[in-house]
């Protein structure tokens, strides 16, 4: 039998990802799982340009709103989820390595994710999180698409 006592669910704020977070909401109601919900904030050398660097106090500010927006979706997430814990966690850099990380330190049992269903050359450049996190996690993951007929959360 499959048990399933965590689930690990990244958030960027994102429509997309707010969409998903109802598929692990539902996932956690039949299972008993916790969520752990996860943001990844870009490294200080992504904020750095040739001699512009981004001054500490811009840094501390964007984490500071990154973690008051996550604890907001994990009030509403608990509203829906009352006897589940909700555990929230902001990590810095690749948004994929951090994933599959937290995944890992987190002794999860199942990823469910986004996929921001981007094509082309976009994709190229940009590469896809959510492929290099299927590729690299040690458990399963479940990758949405973004759909308009899911209630965001």
């Amino acid at each position: 039998m499959i048990t399933i006592n965590r689930i690990l669910c990244p958030v960027d704020f994102s429509d997309e990802s707010k969409d998903t977070l109802q598929y692990a909401i539902e996932f956690a109601r039949n299972s008993g799982a916790e969520i752990v919900l996860l943001n990844v904030l870009p490294s200080e050398s992504m904020y750095s340009y040739d001699t512009y660097v981004v001054p500490m106090s811009v840094l501390e500010s964007t984490r500071k709103s990154a973690e008051e927006e996550l604890d907001k979706l994990a009030l509403k997430v608990k509203s829906e989820l009352v006897n589940s814990k909700i555990i929230t966690e902001i990590a810095d850099g690749n948004p994929a390595d951090s994933i599959t990380e937290s995944a890992k330190r987190n002794e999860t049992d199942l990823i469910i994710m986004s996929s921001h269903g981007r094509t082309g050359i976009s994709r190229l450049l940009l590469g896809s999180v959510a492929e290099l996190v299927l590729r690299e996690a040690h458990c399963p993951v479940m990758v949405i698409k973004s759909s308009k007929n899911v209630k965001i959360v």
